[in-house]
């Protein structure tokens, strides 16, 4: 049976400066702090106590924000993962803030007057919806059929990524419809989903 490895990115700057970010380029400002480098490091060894290495993992799908590149950089460096292994995927990226990118939390908490992780206000901002975040979920879920081989029995995948995608994808992955409040992924730390089939993929079933 095959794994889902869903890894929220280590501890970032934006994170202790309280600033508001999911834009690439912005993103770029914000680096792993030293914290956030050593929680990846625990984390990579807890996956590898698991069995997770080059032999066993099919593929690595990160955000192209740098904090999950970083993070993405330290796990793989650790498991010692093929630099092949890693694709690239923007489906990944963070809930967006819309105008209040680059802004302070306390801003958006005053003017905004929206919830953090759900954005029920969003089209006043030009920001996502958690729902929406769910949507582009749901399509790169189901890109991952392109990479369930058959022959590989393992087939084990890491997905990393930001707070508000991996909420969504466990979502996906539990069949649950509407506004869900967990899993609430602390920097660095992830949850690990058994998936049996490549049919898994599509969205429909509960695991």
């Amino acid at each position: 049976m095959a794994k889902l490895v869903i890894i929220r990115h280590g501890e970032a700057e934006h994170n202790t400066k309280g600033i508001l970010n999911s834009d690439v380029k912005e993103g770029e400002n914000y680096p792993l702090t030293p914290k956030g480098e050593s929680d990846t490091l625990k984390t990579a060894r807890e996956l590898k106590d698991l069995g997770l290495t080059d032999l066993t993992i099919n593929a690595v799908y990160v955000s192209p924000v740098r904090r999950t590149q970083q993070t993405a950089e330290i796990i793989m460096n650790e498991l010692e993962i093929s630099k092949e292994k890693k694709q690239i995927n923007e489906l990944l990226v963070d809930i967006s803030f819309g105008e209040y990118e680059g802004k302070h939390f306390s801003i958006f908490q005053k003017e905004a007057n929206d919830d953090f992780w759900e954005h029920f206000k969003a089209s006043e901002y030009g920001g996502e919806t958690s729902l929406q975040v769910r949507e582009r979920v749901k399509t790169f879920i189901g890109q991952l059929a392109a990479n369930f081989s058959e022959t590989n029995k393992e087939n084990n995948i890491l997905i990393i990524t930001h707070g508000s995608p991996a909420k969504e994808l466990v979502a996906v992955l539990d069949g649950k419809e509407g506004i869900v409040s967990d899993p609430k992924l602390d920097p660095a730390s992830y949850i690990v989903k058994s998936i049996p089939h490549p049919q898994a993929f599509d969205g429909t079933q509960k695991f």
